[in-house]
């Protein structure tokens, strides 16, 4: 029982409830539950005016938390922590959560992964937590947003060494000044860099410092820069041997680069972009892509379209893609999402025939469609 307990508890990751209720059964079923209640912490509190003193609850939610998770037999079950949401803007001498995560990090020994992703929150807040990151024996995953990176906290943040994953979203001059040096020191296990979202202070003169530091990387991201132009994007990408896991923001250009890069080792393929009700957008959409993964054998294309859940339409029709995928990379290709892209049937019917190992489809097709499609996916498995 005590072997086949936690393997059930694992199946309860989300149900919060369920696991509070289980670690009340008896000493195995607590230390079964805490395992799994405390190995990931989110600390997501909403936005409001400000501090409400008629609550009889002294602490937030969400600092309570971490006061528990910080207790010597809890703290060895931390591996990842989340922080984002709004925080308080009262500074750090007076801010609950900054002082809490200072007493927190040096306890959590087994930290594996950290965001720090705020929407809202005061100036140089994290500058002492992420002083105590230094320290941090097994932290490999970093998250930060722009936040981290201001005058006071990117100093701190860029002597941060041992990761072998980093993303900043949002990177601004500060940081990126500090940024060749702090790739030299993360050189040895760095294989994943990704720098979102907002990307404007990245020039062609950036990427040209970083590119021999980059060498080693098997995943790399990049947020939209008008300062760079696709033939920017894809020099700096031909220099990249090992990459694998790639993610890049696409905006139309009216220069067309001369040249495609050679990634050939190339296999998973996220695309963000914002929709636009054009034929002649998915024409543009259609041809980038195709560049980009001419040498490669690909086996995941993903579309990722900003404020998703609030998509309602049109589908414009990404046919010529999708026949594309099928003939080129047809016998790799494992996910295909292109959740605000339409197909005919008959594509996809190609789409069935000529892609064995598919796996997951995420596209737009009529109810006639899906019907053929249900026929043709049972048919295979036959």
């Amino acid at each position: 029982m005590a072997d086949i307990l936690p393997l059930v508890l694992q199946c309860l990751f989300k149900d919060l409830s369920s696991l509070y209720a289980c670690a009340l059964v008896d000493r195995n079923s607590n230390r079964a539950a805490s395992a799994v209640l405390y190995r990931n912490i989110v600390l997501t509190p909403p936005w409001t005016t400000g501090l409400r003193l008629q609550k009889a609850q002294k602490y937030p939610r969400s600092i309570n938390i971490l006061h528990s998770a910080t207790l010597p037999h809890y703290a060895t079950y931390v591996k990842t922590v989340e922080i984002w949401g709004h925080r308080s803007s009262r500074g750090t001498r007076i801010n609950l959560l900054a002082n809490s995560l200072i007493a927190a990090i040096p306890v959590w020994r087994n930290l594996v992964a950290m965001s720090i992703d705020p929407r809202q929150a005061p100036e140089g807040l994290f500058v002492e937590p992420l002083r105590l990151l230094q320290n941090s024996p097994n932290l490999r995953t970093l998250r930060v947003d722009a936040i981290c990176t201001d005058a006071i906290s990117a100093p701190v943040l860029s002597e941060i060494t041992g990761l072998g994953s980093l993303t900043v979203i949002d990177p601004n001059r500060a940081l990126l000044d500090l940024l060749p040096d702090w790739l030299s020191r993360l050189s040895d296990t760095l294989r994943e860099l990704r720098l979102l979202d907002n990307c404007g202070s990245i020039t062609p003169g950036v990427l040209q410092m970083i590119q021999p530091l980059a060498a080693q990387l098997r995943s790399f991201g990049l947020g939209l820069s008008y300062s760079l132009e696709d033939g920017h994007i894809f020099e700096f990408l031909s220099h990249l041997p090992h990459l694998q896991d790639l993610q890049l923001r696409y905006y139309w250009q009216m220069k067309q680069p001369t040249t495609v890069p050679r990634i050939t080792t190339l296999r998973k393929f996220v695309v963000n972009n914002r929709h636009v009700c054009f034929r002649n957008h998915v024409t543009y959409l259609s041809k980038w892509v195709r560049r980009i993964t001419s040498h490669s054998r690909l086996e995941h294309l993903e579309f990722a379209i900003d404020n998703f859940e609030y998509f309602r339409g049109p589908y414009l029709n990404y046919g010529g893609l999708v026949e594309h995928i099928s003939h080129k990379h047809g016998r790799t290709i494992r996910v295909l999402r292109l959740m605000h892209g339409y197909i005919d049937s008959a594509t996809v019917a190609l789409l069935c025939q000529k892609c064995p190992n598919l796996e997951d489809a995420s596209l737009g097709v009529n109810i006639c469609t899906l019907v053929g499609f249900t026929e043709l996916a049972v048919f295979r498995q036959t």
